[in-house]
C-alpha cells in the first residue's frame, strides 16, 4: 500500500506537497484528501476529497481534524461533529506541531472562544517564533486590551528586526494610526522604511503616498518621486502613472538638465509635446528663462525615462507647435 501511494504522488506533481509534510504516516489518506480539495475546481473530485477527510478523522489523524477545524466551509461539508475530536487534541496540545495548533488557535476564533485561540497561538509562537508570529499577533488583535498592545508591539519589532517585512509594514501601521506628533510619524516612517527597503512594494507606494500628501509631515516631493520611481521599477501602474510625463497623474515638475556647457541646471518641465509620432519635453532654462525642446523617451530604468537634446531644425518645429497650443 505504501509503494502505491508513493507511485500516486510520483504520478501527479502538481499536487499540494503541504499534506505528504504534515501528515503523520503515509498510510494516513489525508494527503490525497487535501491536495484533491485543493485541486477541485480542476478535477471535479470533491465528493472523493471529503470521503477522504471524513476517513481521515474518523481514524483520529491530527493533521485532518486539524485541517478541517481550521475551515468553516470544508468542515461543513464533512458530515462529521469535529467538536469531540478538537476537544481530545485540547487535551494534548503540548504535543501539537505549530500548524496544528494554529488550525485549532483559528477554530477556536470561529467558535468565538478568543481566549483558547489565543493560548493555542502562544504556544505555536513559542515553538517557532519566525512561523506563528503573524497568525499570534492577529488573534492578540482581537482580544483588545493595553497588555495585548504592548505584546504585538514587541512581536512585530522583534520579527521585523529579523529581516520580516511584512511585521516591519505592519509596525509601521501601527506607529502611524497612533501617531499624534511629527516625531511619532517618524518613527513610523522608519519601519516602513525597513519594510520598503526589504522590496515590499504595498509598502513603498505608502512612503510615496505620505511625502507626496504630507501626511503627518513636511510634504516632500522628491522623496515622493523617490519611491514612486521604485515602486514602478517594481510594477506598480499607480507609480508608473506618478512619475511618467504621458500621465495626468505625474507629479514631477522639475528634471535635471546638463548643458553643452558642463553645466547642470534643475529645469521647470512645461509641457510634454507628441509631434511626428515622438514625445518631446518643453522645459524652461533657469538662466534666461528660454524655452529648451528635449527628446523623451520612457524605458526600464529605476528613473523610468531618458532625455536627450534635438537637432535645431527638430527644435524651432517643435516649439512652433507648442506656441500655438499655448495661445
Amino acid at each position: 500500500e505504501d509503494s502505491a501511494r508513493r507511485a500516486f504522488i510520483a504520478q501527479h506533481p502538481s499536487y499540494s506537497i503541504s499534506g505528504l509534510l504534515l501528515m503523520e504516516d503515509l498510510n494516513s489518506p489525508f494527503f490525497y484528501s487535501e491536495s484533491e480539495l485543493n485541486e477541485v475546481r480542476d478535477r471535479k473530485n470533491e465528493t472523493e476529497a471529503i470521503r477522504l477527510l471524513s476517513e481521515s478523522v474518523r481514524l483520529k489523524n491530527k493533521d485532518a481534524v486539524c485541517y478541517i477545524a481550521s475551515d468553516n466551509k470544508i468542515s461543513q461539508l464533512v458530515n462529521i461533529d469535529i467538536t469531540c475530536f478538537v476537544k481530545e487534541l485540547i487535551l494534548l496540545k503540548e504535543e501539537l506541531s505549530v500548524q496544528q495548533l494554529l488550525n485549532l488557535s483559528s477554530y477556536y476564533v470561529n467558535c468565538g472562544n478568543v481566549k483558547m485561540a489565543v493560548n493555542l497561538a502562544r504556544i505555536a509562537y513559542g515553538l517557532d517564533e519566525k512561523y506563528a508570529w503573524e497568525s499570534y499577533v492577529s488573534v492578540l488583535k482581537i482580544e483588545k486590551n493595553s497588555e495585548n498592545e504592548v505584546l504585538i508591539f514587541k512581536i512585530l519589532k522583534e520579527a521585523a528586526l529579523n529581516g520580516n517585512d511584512n511585521a516591519a509594514q505592519m509596525l509601521g501601521y501601527e506607529c502611524e494610526k497612533a501617531a499624534k506628533t511629527k516625531n511619532e510619524m517618524l518613527m513610523a516612517i522608519y519601519w516602513y522604511q525597513l519594510a520598503a527597503n526589504a522590496g515590499n512594494l504595498n509598502t513603498q507606494l505608502h512612503l510615496a503616498k505620505i511625502y507626496e500628501q504630507g501626511l503627518g509631515i513636511e510634504r516632500d516631493l522628491e522623496k515622493a518621486i523617490d519611491w514612486y520611481r521604485i515602486a514602478a521599477y517594481n510594477g506598480s501602474d499607480l507609480a508608473k502613472r506618478k512619475v511618467s510625463f504621458k500621465s495626468n497623474e505625474c507629479i514631477i515638475q522639475n528634471i535635471v538638465i546638463e548643458f553643452e556647457d558642463d553645466r547642470e541646471s534643475v529645469c521647470k518641465v512645461k509641457m510634454l509635446l507628441n509631434f511626428r509620432e515622438n514625445d518631446y519635453l518643453i522645459i524652461e532654462d533657469p538662466e534666461n528663462h528660454e524655452d529648451l525642446v528635449a527628446r523623451y523617451e520612457e524605458n526600464h530604468s529605476i528613473e523610468g525615462f531618458e532625455i536627450r537634446g534635438v537637432d535645431e531644425n527638430t527644435e524651432n518645429l517643435v516649439l512652433q507647435v507648442y506656441r500655438k497650443l499655448s495661445i
